[in-house]
């Protein structure tokens, strides 16, 4: 195999990686938590620069972490909720 073939498999393998991670209840929870804790949902906005620039690189890394694992940011989104909404269901004993 030449470099570019083993670049494209080292790749594929490492996506298959993070996938394999991130699936499950387990991955789930700790996308949903990292979500959460990286301001995927909220804005990165701050008074000040060093805090915003802060914000922005949580929210690239989490956006790298639902690249390799070709998950869809909607799909990541609505398992969030739907986690969202359940606990609530619960915690109102519906």
């Amino acid at each position: 195999m030449d470099k570019t073939n083993d670049h494209i498999e080292a790749d594929k393998r490492l996506r298959s990686d993070y996938a394999e991670v991130f699936s499950g209840d387990a991955g789930t929870r700790v996308l949903n938590d990292l979500m959460r804790r990286c301001c995927m949902f909220e804005p990165t906005l701050d008074v000040n620069p060093s805090a915003m620039a802060f914000n922005d690189g949580r929210r690239s890394v989490l956006m790298g972490i639902i690249e390799m694992t070709n998950e869809d940011v909607s799909v990541a989104w609505l398992q969030r909720h739907r986690s969202n909404l359940q606990q609530q269901d619960n915690q109102q004993g519906i």
